[in-house]
């Protein structure tokens, strides 16, 4: 075998087993309505907005029909002007993505037409009727959003109206809001069709705040109940509600983190890493597929130096590092040894203890730690529940057929003191100039739709930044691993070897 055969195999082993997990799925642009429907109208279809999209027509600006489609918005605006019946975005396929989309100005911001397994997240809302509809869209996640005004902020099995219509067929099985701001609407949350799992939301400053009215059995006799398929039914092996999920690159800081897993485990601490490498590819977008449907934040911080390792948690949605602007983070835990890791494994699996339980009766509680103040009319209404399912560790003051577990009649566990603030619209983001997608990997049928694994190359960090010594977090800082640049290293003396030792060929055979 000639030595530059050899240079050859080398180039094809180094493509092979890195740059695919470090160059990722690329996302196309688009720049309209019709521009953003069209590329979002097929399978798998990744999709980033260009600008902000000015809506002149009736309906929708952007319809998605592409079944597990994702659209991330990068933080731009959707502004329908002069039409009616606006909306800022219809989703009409099975398990999609929508994130960092603003909607302003529309009738209603984000419309899922009965799809399952949507997920919302990161967007900021302003609508004159509903910010976010949904009539029959079973496993819907709301989270870390913003809606702001509106007749209803999140319309559930509505219809379109501003009350349930009585005995409501139960039709939306796992619809989760989470860690989302709902102000100034007549009602924040409107549930008909289901009965959903509300935690670590802000409700405040509305006429009621939330309303729940318990539906009807399903048209196949079901009886309504409150399900969160991420927490009760994860879709990865080896998790649980109670699991830390450890995302990793397999790059140095990931691995120092990973030498504390197995005396961690050992004491009983339930920590699920992702895998890596090429021999674990489809296990590794097995895990990217999850997170980008349960915990998306830990997704949209790829591409920032020093995002990985992270972790996230099922059960209190506490996360070690989200984004917070175009190449920054903020931290909403510390995790810079084993001890620090063993404490947010204990959190997470606590957590878990109170609020969930097995299999059909997992969820205990509609309400978890949720603050629903100063709504001018009502805080919590209920009608129907008989106690059901009753909230725990919420704040609230004004209420109607509605207590916590443990508290005294028509009350919250905690007081209306000091309500969180929603926290302010970002600045949109820019993307650098990008070479074209490369072609999606194909994988088994029973196996999860392929996800992006992660972003394009970011430039490197100051060393001072990324001492793993001072912290061993940063050494994640650069995303090309220690085998990355050992293998170019080996290439380019190859190629160095393969010329002189063709040279002195050459002077031999002369």
């Amino acid at each position: 075998m000639s030595i530059w055969k050899t240079v050859g195999m080398m180039i094809v082993a180094l493509w092979v087993t890195e740059p695919l997990e470090l160059l990722a799925q690329r996302a196309q642009s688009c720049d309209s309505c019709d521009a953003c429907t069209a590329a979002l109208g097929v399978s798998e279809a990744r999709v980033e907005m260009s600008g902000d999209l000015v809506h002149e027509g009736e309906g929708p600006c952007i319809v998605i029909r592409g079944a597990d489609a994702r659209l991330d918005g990068l933080e731009r605006d959707i502004r329908p002007v002069g039409g009616t019946a606006t909306v800022g975005v219809r989703i009409e396929a099975d398990g999609v993505l929508v994130r960092n989309v603003h909607v302003m100005g529309a009738d209603v911001g984000i419309e899922v037409a009965g799809s399952k397994r949507v997920t919302l997240f990161h967007n900021w809302i302003q609508a004159t009727k509903s910010g976010i509809a949904a009539d029959g869209a079973e496993g819907l996640r709301i989270t870390r959003s913003v809606v702001q005004s509106g007749a209803v902020g999140v319309s559930l099995g509505a219809g379109g109206k501003t009350a349930c219509v009585e005995n409501t067929p139960f039709s939306a099985r796992g619809v989760v809001i989470q860690g989302t701001h709902i102000s100034g609407a007549g009602t924040g949350i409107l549930a008909c069709d289901t009965l959903p799992v509300l935690s670590r939301n802000v409700i405040s400053g509305n006429e009621v705040g939330v309303h729940i009215a318990a539906p009807a059995k399903g048209p196949g006799g079901e009886k309504p109940s409150p399900w969160d398929p991420c927490a009760c039914a994860p879709e990865i092996t080896e998790a649980s509600a109670g699991t830390a999920l450890f995302y990793s690159s397999g790059c140095h800081g990931c691995q120092i983190h990973e030498e504390w897993l197995p005396d961690l485990k050992s004491r009983g601490h339930d920590i699920r890493i992702r895998e890596t490498g090429p021999e674990n590819r489809l296990a590794s977008q097995e895990f990217d597929v999850f997170i980008d449907r349960c915990l998306p934040q830990i997704m949209d911080a790829i591409g920032i130096p020093g995002c990985v390792p992270n972790y996230g948690c099922l059960s209190n949605d506490l996360t070690l590092k989200v984004r917070s602007g175009e190449k920054s983070l903020e931290r909403e835990t510390e995790i810079n040894s084993s001890a620090d890791l063993a404490h947010y494994a204990s959190l997470c699996a606590d957590a878990a203890a109170r609020n969930y339980g097995k299999g059909t009766e997992c969820i205990r509680h509609l309400l978890m730690d949720n603050t629903v103040c100063n709504n001018r009319k009502l805080d919590i209404q209920t009608a129907g529940l008989s106690g059901q399912w009753a909230g725990i560790g919420n704040a609230c003051k004004t209420t109607e057929k509605y207590g916590d577990s443990g508290a005294s009649t028509g009350a919250c566990t905690r007081a209306c003191d000091a309500i969180p603030t929603a926290p302010e619209m970002p600045a949109p983001r820019e993307r650098e100039t990008r070479l074209p997608p490369p072609p999606p990997i194909s994988a088994p049928v029973e196996k999860p739709p392929v996800a992006p694994v992660a972003p394009p190359v970011p430039p490197p960090v100051a060393a001072a930044e990324t001492g793993a010594a001072a912290n061993p977090e940063a050494a994640a800082a650069s995303p090309l691993s220690n085998r990355v640049l050992i293998g170019i290293g080996c290439l380019v003396l190859l190629v160095v070897g393969g010329f002189i030792w063709s040279r002195r060929e050459e002077d031999g055979s002369a």
